[in-house]
């Protein structure tokens, strides 16, 4: 499966027009800090409980923790 933004397919299966969905998606108030920095905190917590379980040799969650709520460092939605 293509990576993919929910809120992008969700405004778009509302069948809302192009220009509307960019002027939503572009809008700097769309999403709190607090959200934001919540959202990344379930993500890293996901990820280490996922480490852990599976034994991971070198888990990115330690770099993620220090690095993750900073400048971008990944060009690729939802990923790792």
């Amino acid at each position: 499966m293509d990576y993919h933004d929910v809120l992008l397919v969700h405004l778009v299966a509302c069948g809302l027009a192009p220009p509307h969905v960019i002027s939503i998606l572009n809008d700097t108030d769309l999403y709190s800090e607090d959200f934001i920095r919540r959202e990344i905190e379930i993500s890293i917590a996901q990820m280490e409980r996922r480490e852990a379980e599976n034994d991971v040799d070198a888990p990115l969650s330690p770099f993620l923790r220090k690095f993750g709520s900073g400048p971008v460092i990944f060009n690729t939605i939802n990923h790792p």
